[in-house]
């Protein structure tokens, strides 16, 4: 019984018998995750600051204020897929890997071109990985982190290293996280064609399908009334909008 309804399972979920390589190669970020220079790439919000994420899995922070580049190496910092800065700090990026996330405290006054192993807080959760995509509120106060193979997309209070999962069937995973600049909503694709929109308040959600592909990217706008996104394999921008009140 239970082998029949893995079958059947990964039957809607193909993604799920693939590699964890060919997984972060179709679901990560950038273009030739494989073997590209770069793997991932953040501006942060606020600051005039960005990191990136190399081929041999290190991370370089540049601060146009500073010519001190941090080089960012972890045990556990394999197969980057993801950066995220905090919102309303300087020092904070969080890190997708094959594994874990990785949550780095950069202090931006330190001459170091090498932080220490120890400045970094290692989040993980059994069955949450790869990381493909990570999302932090406007307000920097929690992280949502997601899978491609993990129905759940995780809420975690980073200062205590725990989460909560919010899970719904359908989708085979969370390909991609967006939270809206109000804080209201979040965009949650999937690796298939359906795709929800959750209302922060009280997490709940809507789902919604799209005609042929995944949904692949969206952004917000400022007051989170209205969302644009794109759809594998279609040269069309969608637009839904939403009431102040979180309702579609």
């Amino acid at each position: 019984m239970f082998q029949w309804a893995s079958s059947l399972h990964t039957s809607f979920s193909p993604h799920l018998t693939l590699s964890m390589e060919t997984l972060l190669v179709e679901f990560a970020h950038v273009a030739d995750w494989l073997e590209g220079p770069l793997r991932a790439f953040a501006w942060h919000p606020h600051t005039f600051k960005f990191a990136l994420g190399l081929l041999d899995d290190s991370i370089r922070v540049y601060n146009c204020k500073s010519e001190t580049v941090p080089t960012l190496k972890h045990r556990l910092q394999k197969d980057v897929s993801v950066l995220a800065w905090k919102p309303l700090c300087a020092s904070v990026l969080a890190v997708g890997c094959e594994t874990c996330i990785l949550v780095w405290n950069i202090d931006p006054t330190s001459l170091s071109t090498r932080p220490s192993s120890g400045c970094a807080h290692v989040l993980s959760q059994p069955g949450h990985s790869p990381v493909t995509s990570l999302a932090w509120s406007p307000k920097g106060g929690v992280l949502l982190s997601a899978s491609p193979t993990d129905t759940s997309m995780m809420v975690w209070d980073v200062s205590t290293e725990t989460c909560v999962p919010l899970q719904r069937v359908g989708g085979g995973g969370v390909s991609y996280l967006a939270w809206s600049p109000d804080g209201s909503h979040v965009l949650a694709a999937t690796p298939s064609a359906i795709f929800r929109v959750w209302e922060t308040r009280n997490w709940t959600c809507d789902r919604w399908p799209t005609l042929r592909g995944r949904c692949q990217t969206g952004c917000w706008s400022p007051d989170g009334t209205r969302l644009l996104f794109t759809v594998e394999g279609e040269s069309i921008i969608y637009l839904l909008t939403f009431s102040t009140t979180g309702e579609s």
